[in-house]
């Protein structure tokens, strides 16, 4: 869809007329006819704006002939115009309508994996971004993933071959969480 202003029209042009003008170039939307006038009321300044559906080549072919033309008593100058203030925010609105969906819809996977790991018997899943040897609250200071790597990569391996649910979609760090919060809950070292 495009936007146009068409200045330099007859007083007398009606909304019909400036469809059926542009018609022949594409689809007509709307016709928005405003006429300026002094201070006694007499109109001095007839302009429209014209939402319309049209390819590039059309616009160009519609600019060539109707630019600048003599039509009812005026010379048209048509230009393309900026956006619509209504148009622009009926648009942002269905975009922000549009971001609630998605923004539900990937707290409902969120929540999937949630119970699916809970299913599994995964306790206290929190999944948060975490550095390899970094300390997690409420397990016993200084162990890592790094110092226990074998094991940890057994303990995760067999815990995830363990559950009967599929988690296709888990990415790495959710793996490394999920292992490294079953290792080292309290009471565990890495020795056991």
């Amino acid at each position: 869809m495009r936007r146009l202003y068409v200045g330099g029209l007859n007083h007398a042009v009606t909304q019909k007329d400036l469809k059926d003008r542009f018609g022949k170039f594409g689809e007509v939307l709307d016709v928005e006819l405003r006429t300026r006038r002094d201070d006694e009321g007499v109109p001095y300044k007839t302009f429209a704006y014209i939402n319309i559906n049209i390819s590039e080549a059309d616009l160009k072919k519609c600019l060539t002939v109707l630019n600048k033309s003599k039509w009812k008593g005026g010379t048209l100058q048509i230009e393309t115009a900026k956006e619509s203030f209504l148009h622009r925010l009926a648009q942002e609105r269905q975009e922000a309508e549009e971001h609630l969906l998605h923004k539900s819809s990937a707290e409902g996977k969120k929540q999937n994996l949630l119970d699916s790991l809970s299913k599994a018997g995964v306790k206290n899943f929190t999944m948060k971004a975490a550095v390899p040897g970094s300390e997690v609250p409420g397990h016993k200071v200084g162990l890592s993933a790094s110092s226990c790597s074998t094991l940890f990569e057994i303990k995760t391996a067999e815990m995830f071959l363990n559950m009967k649910t599929s988690l296709s979609f888990l990415s790495l760090d959710v793996w490394i969480s999920v292992g490294f919060h079953q290792q080292n809950s309290p009471g565990s070292s890495c020795l056991h």
